[in-house]
């Protein structure tokens, strides 16, 4: 069993890293929705996406998880804030 430690310095870890979002390409549409619901307050309907970030490759998935790791912690503003990045990255 890990120490209480070991869990803060494995969180803080997986804070520190970055998701790439250069290598992220979503539909406008798919991001649209996604912000939408998260304007709505309906942060627990953004697993709806879950599977059509996966199908668009590794990226996707890390995306979903960074997503759920924020989801978990709902911090709706952190996932607009990571949308929007998406958004201006492919302007």
């Amino acid at each position: 069993m890990k120490s209480l430690s070991m869990l803060v310095t494995d969180e803080t870890k997986a804070q520190k890293e970055e998701l790439d979002v250069s290598k992220i390409t979503l539909p406008p549409l798919l991001i649209k929705a996604m912000k939408e619901k998260l304007e709505m307050g309906l942060l627990l309907h953004l697993d709806q996406h879950f599977e059509e970030l996966t199908i668009m490759g590794p990226f996707g998935s890390e995306l979903v998880k960074r997503i759920q790791e924020l989801t978990l912690k709902y911090d709706s503003h952190g996932i607009m804030k990571l949308l929007e990045k998406i958004e201006k990255t492919k302007q």
